[in-house]
């Protein structure tokens, strides 16, 4: 068993898989990134995370279709984080299993409180409290 939760991270840009996986690290969570949909799901299959937060615009495979799979062969929680702000993106995200969905740019403050809930949540937080301090907007 894992000291830790163990946290995949798949987006496209570099400086922010790196910031999300320093921000994860942080909290005290171990970060798997992937830097499109094929690695996410090596990732996934190679590492057996705790939770997933996927862009929906990457190359290989989108977001759409790595949750897909990751919702055929486990329950793990889900956030979606994109700049993709439409409706219709959330709806199908929610519709397709994920859990969460949150939009670009973000606060770090918030997101860290998402992923502590679903991990505690799902049974696998005992990290867990929330980041103090002022919120900051990150990505885009």
């Amino acid at each position: 068993m894992r000291e830790c939760p163990l946290i995949l991270v798949a987006d496209d840009e570099e400086p922010l898989l790196r910031l999300l996986k320093i921000s994860l690290g942080l909290e005290g969570y171990d970060v798997v990134t992937a830097s499109n949909g094929v690695k996410a799901l090596q990732a996934f299959e190679g590492s057996n995370p705790d939770l997933a937060i996927l862009d929906i615009r990457m190359p290989g495979l989108d977001g759409f279709s790595v949750l897909k799979v990751i919702r055929e062969q486990s329950s793990i929680p889900v956030i979606m984080l994109t700049a993709m702000d439409e409706p219709a993106c959330v709806e199908r995200a929610l519709a397709g299993g994920a859990d969460d969905f949150m939009i670009k740019p973000f606060d770090r403050v918030e997101l860290m409180a998402r992923v502590h809930a679903k991990l505690r949540r799902n049974g696998s937080d005992d990290i867990g409290q929330p980041t103090a301090g002022k919120p900051k907007a990150i990505g885009r």
